[in-house]
């Protein structure tokens, strides 16, 4: 691990944009600057591309994001969709984390073929519209 949080202290920035946060109700915008580069693991030869998102507040750094990926990170523009999809966690964690706690334990679940897929898939979705409607419907 001391290895790549020496490389993460010395990421070349190739990118910086604006971004929105939200959270508590509350809205503010933040510039980031991004870099990124390749590593791969000792033990099992795997490439991985790693992000690294820094919050910019005038001339210092503020929060730090590193991203581990197997996405190839070929593009600054491939960068800026693995960094928006992270963003997008915490819709998934709220979803996954009712289906964990109504009992519905997916990682348990094994199928065999395509059709038990599919019959999983849909009782996932059926939970998720149930959750979006807890979340929307008033009390």
């Amino acid at each position: 691990m001391g290895k790549l949080h020496a490389l993460v202290e010395t990421v070349l920035w190739q990118g910086r944009w604006q971004v929105e946060f939200n959270h508590a109700g509350k809205t503010r915008q933040a510039k980031i600057a991004v870099g990124y580069f390749k590593i791969r693991l000792l033990t099992t030869q795997q490439e991985l591309g790693v992000v690294v998102a820094e919050e910019v507040v005038g001339e210092e750094a503020g929060r730090r994001l590193v991203l581990a990926t197997n996405v190839a990170l070929d593009s600054l523009g491939i960068v800026q969709q693995v960094y928006n999809d992270w963003r997008l966690r915490g819709r998934i964690e709220a979803g996954y984390r009712f289906d964990q706690e109504a009992g519905l334990d997916v990682e348990a679940i094994s199928v065999q073929d395509v059709e038990a897929m599919g019959c999983l898939f849909a009782l996932v979705l059926a939970a998720q519209f149930v959750f979006y409607l807890m979340a929307q419907w008033p009390p």
